[in-house]
């Protein structure tokens, strides 16, 4: 009963089709907004395409998690960060302002790391019901692979991707393999985990155990 008494509000059903989870529309929100923001690169005249996705990202925070104000706080850092780098890099800046930027950029740096460990414990931090629990190896998969995303958002500048991390969730192994996860769940069986995403409904992850052989 209290095997995954770690999850929160991940899979709290508030979406039409009830295999559809908050924490794999968040993953998949997260996916799209680090996509838009490698495509928007770095021109200082794409900023209102990078401020579009924060706010669509925002509101998918909004819409499925009740604590949504530090992950709402880590995408508004993020977009600040980007900005001034981008400024900073991009446009000749009066020294005066580029010396209150650059101290805005380390207080910013400060900050991310505390709101991440913030993040992670809200998302590991009260029990759901029996009806509103889904399968173990997906179970395990949202939550892992969630922690996995926020520590390394953003992925980088230029986009997702990058070496794979891990993590354990109970006795499940979570690796993030940029657009899958995969997971070894405690017998040694391994499992293939991918976000699908049905457009004006959210996302739920789909499970699939890998052949041995």
């Amino acid at each position: 009963m209290h095997l995954f008494a770690l999850l929160v509000m991940l899979l709290l059903s508030a979406c039409s089709t009830p295999r559809m989870t908050p924490g794999a529309t968040l993953l998949s929100g997260l996916t799209t907004y680090e996509s838009k923001m490698a495509a928007a690169g770095n021109s200082p005249g794409q900023w209102p395409t990078r401020q579009r996705a924060a706010a669509a990202l925002k509101t998918i925070m909004m819409a499925g998690f009740q604590r949504h104000q530090e992950l709402q706080r880590l995408v508004d850092l993020d977009l600040r960060k980007r900005e001034f780098q981008i400024t900073l890099e991009q446009t000749n800046v009066l020294p005066d302002r580029k010396a209150e930027m650059l101290a805005e950029l380390r207080q910013i740096e400060m900050e991310i790391p505390k709101l991440k460990a913030t993040i992670k414990s809200q998302l590991s931090a009260q029990t759901v019901t029996e009806e509103e629990r889904v399968a173990a190896v997906a179970t395990a998969a949202t939550l892992g692979w969630l922690q996995l995303r926020i520590e390394s958002f953003p992925t980088s500048r230029s986009g997702a991707g990058g070496a794979s991390a891990l993590v354990e969730v109970e006795q499940y192994t979570v690796t993030d393999l940029g657009q899958f996860a995969a997971v070894r769940a405690p017998d040694g069986q391994r499992y293939r985990c991918d976000v699908v995403h049905v457009e004006d409904e959210g996302s739920w992850l789909r499970c699939e155990p890998l052949r041995t052989s």
